[in-house]
Protein backbone atom coordinates (compact mmCIF):
# COMPACT_ATOMS: atom_id res chain seq x y z
CA UNK A 1 0.00 0.00 0.00
CA UNK A 2 0.93 3.42 -0.94
CA UNK A 3 1.41 4.18 3.27
CA UNK A 4 3.08 0.96 4.06
CA UNK A 5 5.83 2.25 1.03
CA UNK A 6 5.66 5.90 2.40
CA UNK A 7 6.28 4.66 5.79
CA UNK A 8 9.31 2.22 4.63
CA UNK A 9 10.61 4.88 2.92
CA UNK A 10 10.96 7.13 5.67
CA UNK A 11 12.04 4.60 8.19
CA UNK A 12 15.11 4.00 5.45
CA UNK A 13 15.70 8.07 5.56
CA UNK A 14 15.79 8.15 8.84
CA UNK A 15 18.36 5.14 8.87
CA UNK A 16 20.46 7.31 6.29
CA UNK A 17 20.57 10.20 8.29
CA UNK A 18 21.46 8.67 11.57
CA UNK A 19 24.29 6.51 9.30
CA UNK A 20 25.08 9.73 8.41
CA UNK A 21 25.10 11.75 11.42
CA UNK A 22 27.16 8.68 13.20
CA UNK A 23 29.72 9.41 10.50
CA UNK A 24 29.83 13.06 11.09
CA UNK A 25 30.43 12.48 14.53
CA UNK A 26 33.13 9.76 13.89
CA UNK A 27 35.09 12.27 12.10
CA UNK A 28 34.75 15.08 13.79
CA UNK A 29 35.65 13.10 17.06
CA UNK A 30 39.07 12.17 15.10
CA UNK A 31 39.35 15.93 14.31
CA UNK A 32 38.89 16.93 17.70
CA UNK A 33 41.58 14.25 19.27
CA UNK A 34 44.19 14.99 16.35
CA UNK A 35 43.20 18.93 17.39
CA UNK A 36 44.00 18.57 21.12
CA UNK A 37 47.21 16.41 20.44
CA UNK A 38 48.76 19.23 18.29
CA UNK A 39 47.35 21.39 20.99
CA UNK A 40 49.44 19.77 23.58
CA UNK A 41 52.34 20.00 21.12
CA UNK A 42 52.27 23.84 20.70
CA UNK A 43 51.36 24.05 24.57
CA UNK A 44 54.96 22.14 24.85
CA UNK A 45 56.49 24.33 22.25
CA UNK A 46 55.43 27.31 23.97
CA UNK A 47 56.57 26.57 27.60
CA UNK A 48 59.70 25.52 26.26
CA UNK A 49 60.47 28.75 24.41
CA UNK A 50 58.80 30.47 27.34
CA UNK A 51 61.99 28.97 28.98
CA UNK A 52 64.32 30.03 26.19
CA UNK A 53 63.26 33.45 26.19
CA UNK A 54 64.69 33.84 30.15
CA UNK A 55 68.10 32.90 28.78
CA UNK A 56 67.95 34.94 26.08
CA UNK A 57 67.26 37.84 27.59
CA UNK A 58 70.28 37.24 30.02
CA UNK A 59 72.24 36.31 26.72
CA UNK A 60 71.34 38.32 23.51
CA UNK A 61 68.43 41.00 21.77
CA UNK A 62 68.57 38.80 18.83
CA UNK A 63 67.88 35.71 20.77
CA UNK A 64 65.21 37.07 22.21
CA UNK A 65 63.70 38.68 18.80
CA UNK A 66 63.97 34.82 17.74
CA UNK A 67 61.98 33.08 20.30
CA UNK A 68 58.99 35.87 19.99
CA UNK A 69 58.81 34.89 16.31
CA UNK A 70 58.30 31.80 17.21
CA UNK A 71 56.00 32.27 20.18
CA UNK A 72 53.95 34.77 17.41
CA UNK A 73 54.08 31.73 15.38
CA UNK A 74 52.24 29.28 18.09
CA UNK A 75 49.76 32.05 18.75
CA UNK A 76 49.04 32.14 14.88
CA UNK A 77 48.50 28.68 15.24
CA UNK A 78 46.34 28.53 18.16
CA UNK A 79 44.14 30.83 16.75
CA UNK A 80 43.87 28.99 13.51
CA UNK A 81 43.21 25.48 15.81
CA UNK A 82 40.26 27.28 17.51
CA UNK A 83 38.55 28.58 14.39
CA UNK A 84 38.76 25.63 12.82
CA UNK A 85 37.10 23.72 15.86
CA UNK A 86 34.45 26.66 16.01
CA UNK A 87 33.84 25.46 12.54
CA UNK A 88 33.55 22.09 13.27
CA UNK A 89 31.16 22.45 16.18
CA UNK A 90 28.90 24.76 13.67
CA UNK A 91 29.06 22.12 11.11
CA UNK A 92 27.77 19.94 13.83
CA UNK A 93 25.65 22.15 15.54
CA UNK A 94 23.46 21.75 11.90
CA UNK A 95 23.38 18.15 11.54
CA UNK A 96 22.08 17.52 15.20
CA UNK A 97 18.54 18.26 14.37
CA UNK A 98 18.28 16.30 11.46
CA UNK A 99 19.17 13.73 13.68
CA UNK A 100 16.58 13.86 15.98
CA UNK A 101 14.31 13.53 13.34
Amino acid sequence: SVLSSSSSSSHVLQETLQDRVGEIEQVLGRCSEKQVQTMDAIESRLEQLEGRIGSSERLTIPGLEEVQARMSTCASAQASFESHLGSLRRRFDEFEPLAEQ
